[in-house]
């Protein structure tokens, strides 16, 4: 009977581990900027003290979503150069001289798409 009880702490814990990971999108990320909700954390690294690296994968094409990311960030006072959207790159700067980039590709080795989000700067 222990032995039951212990394998359901085990899997309440990797549950609550496992709806961790989704629970929210690192807190570096400007507030505009709002991922699917359905994504895999491919890689969140932190380079220095000041440069950040955040890669999903989604299932679905997020591409359309380059222009909702684009006004919601011009609407909170950033400013987006929108040049390089043929190509699913949406740049962005901000305040306290934060640099960004939001780039949407779909590599040969997954499934679906990747959102990759760069962020460098700031204080």
């Amino acid at each position: 009977m222990r032995h039951f009880r212990n394998a359901a702490a085990v899997l309440a814990l990797a549950a609550g581990l496992a709806g961790a990971a989704h629970a929210g999108q690192p807190d570096w990320i400007p507030e505009p900027i709002r991922l699917p909700d359905n994504y895999e954390v491919v890689s969140d690294r932190t380079i220095g003290t000041g440069t950040h690296l955040f890669q999903v994968e989604v299932a679905e094409d997020p591409a359309p979503m380059l222009e909702t990311w684009a006004q919601d960030l011009n609407d909170n006072g950033y400013e987006t150069d929108t040049r390089m959207m043929s190509d699913n790159r949406l740049l962005f700067s901000g305040p306290a001289g934060v640099e960004g980039q939001i780039a949407v590709t779909q590599p040969m080795d997954v499934d679906g798409y990747m959102i990759q989000i760069d962020l460098s700067g700031g204080s």
